[in-house]
């Protein structure tokens, strides 16, 4: 009986054990497909916010009303339909004030036209008036043809030590025959200004001048000049530091298959382009430095915001943003401050040159402008749901808050504008460019660029020759 009563609790505690064994078992199996199952679900999840955000995007779209994108980037452009033809003759209109080259009083060659028979009865018995009744001028293009200047070095004894001598040369002849600046900066002007590729100023020449150059030349000349050029590109950089605004930019520049940048700061009457592989603040710092004594002007871009200085934000930027957020989210706090943006803007261009902070009537719309500005920061928009993506109207209040000194800061400074178009205009020439050039082979060519298109672009700006300019006839630093 005692054997038996052994044996089968034996095989009691073996089954007890045994079945202990299947439920840590399955309980490790269970927490293993817990493990799976929050893997998987983690994996599923960010694919459904990949899937959500591209799906925003349709039904969202950026394009250039609510973003930064260009225009001519927009998925859908509107296509304007054709005009309906209409019943009024070709051309200018009755009324229309007509428009006409200038006269000019000096002309380069005079052909006197004389009677030579009676347009009534046909006679060519004819008395001439010595004073001519009408004039008229007709403007033409000389042939073009290289002009060949050539310098004759003569000789002579010197009477002192009975040695000859001869007369220098200038010094940047080098050789027997060689090309002047003059072409060098058409070269330049052609390459920055027309977008012309190595090709097409080959055949330029050649076709139109006469003159039978290599691409290799062409290279050559872009480097000369742009080494003639340096001196008064740094020079416009010290300038761009003594302004009181100056505004900023940056675009992409595609380098060896590889995206960098070009910036741009200017002013009213002078602007500077910088290559460079980075978009952060170190390029502000070797161009401008660290810190700068007036109001720096651009767009929420946080290397531009670094630079220790009053900061004007681009609030067509931030109006444009706000539009996107709009659409995406209904956000009534967006909403109310876009159209907030729009009349402050508004006020600031119709009063124009006349917006004197000093004014009365001028502190007490900005003291209103401002109140209005803090009433919209007091107060965040909806918060953003658990487990869901924090809204862009958060983010958005989340960021002005920080920089909420740098919105109206245009109402306290008159030379402040609102918005940062300056530089945008400045940048389109070279949107242009890249897009019909394509990349550089390398950075030190993409700097040519950047060095020629301040020369020019400034003396655009200054309403100036840019070939007088160019050939240091005229000074970028001085009036007009």
């Amino acid at each position: 009986m005692l054997k038996w009563l052994f044996e089968h609790k034996c095989d009691y505690r073996n089954r007890v054990e045994a079945l202990e064994a299947l439920v840590a078992k399955q309980q490790e199996d269970a927490v293993q497909r817990d493990r799976e199952t929050a893997a998987q679900n983690a994996i599923f999840q960010e694919r459904i916010s990949e899937l959500e955000a591209k799906l925003a995007k349709y039904e969202n779209p950026k394009d250039s009303t609510n973003s930064s994108i260009p225009p001519s980037q927009d998925p859908h452009r509107r296509k304007y339909p054709k005009r309906e033809k209409s019943d009024r003759p070709a051309g200018g209109q009755k009324g229309h004030k007509g428009s006409h080259h200038a006269w000019e009083e000096h002309p380069d060659e005079i052909v006197p036209l004389h009677p030579l028979a009676c347009q009534h009865c046909g006679s060519e018995d004819l008395t001439r008036f010595p004073d001519y009744e009408e004039a008229r001028q007709e403007i033409e293009l000389p042939p073009i043809q290289p002009f060949v200047r050539e310098f004759r070095a003569f000789g002579g004894q010197c009477a002192h030590c009975g040695k000859r001598t001869r007369a220098a040369f200038p010094e940047h002849l080098k050789g027997s025959v060689q090309i002047g600046h003059s072409i060098e900066h058409l070269v330049v002007y052609l390459k920055t200004a027309m977008h012309a590729s190595h090709d097409k100023i080959v055949d330029f020449m050649r076709e139109h001048l006469r003159l039978s150059v290599s691409h290799g030349w062409i290279q050559l000349a872009l480097e000369r000049s742009k080494q003639r050029f340096l001196p008064v590109y740094e020079q416009i950089f010290e300038h761009l530091k003594q302004q009181p605004v100056l505004h900023s930019d940056e675009t992409g520049c595609p380098i060896a298959g590889k995206k960098q940048w070009f910036w741009v700061f200017a002013v009213d009457t002078l602007c500077a382009y910088v290559a460079s592989t980075s978009r952060g603040f170190k390029v502000i710092q070797e161009a401008i430095g660290d810190t700068f004594n007036g109001s720096w002007v651009s767009d929420r871009y946080g290397p531009q915001l670094k630079m220790a200085a009053q900061h004007q934000i681009c609030l067509a930027h931030l109006s444009r943003e706000l539009k996107w957020i709009i659409e995406a989210e209904n956000s009534v706090w967006a909403l109310h401050l876009r159209t907030y943006l729009q009349k402050i803007i508004r006020t600031r261009d119709q009063y124009g040159d006349a917006w004197d902070p000093q004014q009365a009537e001028i502190q007490q719309l900005t003291r209103q402008y401002q109140d209005e500005l803090d009433q919209l920061l007091l107060k965040p928009p909806v918060k953003a749901k658990k487990g869901k993506d924090k809204p862009k109207a958060l983010i958005m209040y989340e960021q002005l808050n920080i920089h909420q000194d740098k919105i109206l800061h245009f109402l306290y400074n008159p030379l402040v504008p609102p918005t940062n178009n300056l530089a945008e205009r400045l940048l389109r020439g070279f949107v242009t460019h890249r897009k019909v050039n394509g990349e550089f082979k390398n950075l030190d060519g993409a700097q040519g660029q950047a060095v020629f298109r301040s020369m020019i672009q400034s003396a655009r700006l200054q309403g100036k020759n840019i070939f007088d300019v160019l050939s240091f006839k005229q000074s970028l630093f001085q009036p007009s």
